[in-house]
């Protein structure tokens, strides 16, 4: 499958889950605001995932880092079988330096783990 599919498939699921829908809605649901600074934060073994909207999509809240730049709580659909991890253009915003050019690829921290992200 080509990397336009995933993008699509992404966008697909996502279509209603706007930037304000994760400031509030999501915000709300689960305690933990969005793009929020996270520091201090004791990683868990164990993620609690949520289900949101009327097709439920599986959801979960993780402190994300870009190199020593403030961490940040981003909410997350989990796409399962999507080979990329997306960050949304807020997210991406958040965690960049002021004034970065966006890449194509982001190396992160996403719960203590070094990840790659996509901006979406």
């Amino acid at each position: 499958q080509s990397e336009n599919f995933y993008f699509f498939a992404f966008n697909a699921i996502a279509m209603d889950l706007t930037e304000e829908v994760l400031q509030g809605e999501i915000s709300e649901l689960i305690g933990t605001p969005y793009l929020a600074e996270a520091d201090g934060v004791r990683f868990k073994k164990r993620l609690h995932t949520f289900t949101w909207g009327d097709n439920e999509r599986e959801m979960v809240t993780l402190v994300v880092q870009f190199g020593s730049q403030q961490a940040r709580w981003v909410h997350f659909v989990i796409a399962q079988g999507s080979k990329y991890v997306h960050l949304s253009p807020a997210a991406t915003g958040a965690l960049l330096p002021s004034g970065a050019a966006v890449p194509a690829e982001i190396a992160v921290t996403i719960h203590g783990f070094q990840c790659s992200a996509r901006p979406a």
